[in-house]
This record gives C-alpha cells, structure tokens and sequence, in this order.
C-alpha cells in the first residue's frame, strides 16, 4: 500500500483531534465535500502527519500540543500543493523547554537556541529554551545537565550546539557488539 495523498479523507479532509476541516482552496485537488463548511466555525490551513507517530491527520495546533510536552524528533509532513512535502516541529514553531521535561519554566533564558540533534530517524533542527531558575552550578554545568536530563549527550561541555540523543547512542553500543 502506497502512503500518499489524503488516504480515505480526500472527500472531507480534517483533524483527527479537534474535528476541524482543511479549507477547500489548501487541498490543492479538486474534491467534492461530503458536507457544507458552512456550520464549521473554524477551518485548519494545513493539515500535518508525524510518521513518527501514526498515521492520522492533524492541525498546526494539535501537532504542536501533541509534540510539546516531550522532545520527540518527530518525522513531520504537511500538506500542501496536493502533496506532502517534509517539515520540522521548529519550522510550525514548537520551542521545547528545557529542565522541566517540556513543561513551562517560571524563569525561562530569554532567547531560544538552535540545536542540531542527531537521532536514529534523522538530523533534526530544535529550538530549544534552556531553564534559568536558580542553580549552584556554572552555566554552562546548568545547561549540559538540563540536556543530559532531557535525553540528549551534548558534543561539546560547554555551550554545545550539537547533541546526540541517547537512543543513538545505544544504537552505536548495539551495532558495535553484533560480531
């Protein structure tokens, strides 16, 4: 089975969690609609689907509740010009927090960094909010611990603009020990 197109909702294309309808003029095919959009009070740009975590359908909004709490280097596509074509949670702009497993900081750093992680589904580009609440512990200590919590081994020990997850890091561990 080929995996392309809208699949089964080319008729009435929608969000699978919040219900709402793509508009007719983002499908980029013409489709006749099952239903009027008259009574839907809102209508979704794009639709999005992580091959990382299924198969359904979702909005810019849901993708992004769905992705935030966790880091999760997400295999993201969105629909448009009647196909689908690669994007990344960064791009649809998702910034994940750092120091408190992707929940809300109450003293969050002030700018966002760009980190290039390295994971076993591809290189991905993250934008991420380090913790700055109070620490013992040089900033830059701070920061490879905020990483190293969140699952990430940075490339460098201080600053770092590039981590590796720990699940490629027992990836490696795995093919080395296959004779």
């Amino acid at each position: 089975m080929r995996r392309h197109g809208l699949r089964n909702t080319t008729q009435n294309p929608r969000c699978s969690c919040c219900d709402a309808p793509l508009k007719a003029e983002c499908i980029g095919v013409p489709i006749e609609r099952q239903s009027t959009d008259a009574g839907d009070a809102v209508q979704c740009e794009e639709l999005f689907h992580c091959l990382s975590c299924g198969a359904f359908l979702e909005c810019r909004m849901c993708c992004l509740k769905r992705h935030e709490p966790q880091l999760l280097m997400a295999c993201l596509q969105v629909w448009r010009d009647a196909t689908w074509q690669t994007i990344s949670l960064r791009e649809i702009g998702l910034v994940y927090q750092l120091g408190h497993q992707g929940a809300r900081c109450p003293v969050p750093d002030a700018t966002p960094h760009i980190m290039t992680v390295m994971h076993v589904n591809g290189v991905h580009q993250v934008e991420m909010r380090y913790c700055d609440c109070t620490s013992s512990l040089s900033d830059g200590e701070h920061r490879r611990q905020q990483l190293l919590r969140s699952g990430l081994y940075p490339a460098t020990p201080r600053y770092p603009d590039t981590c590796v997850t720990i699940d490629i890091l027992n990836l490696y561990r795995r093919l080395q020990t296959v004779e």
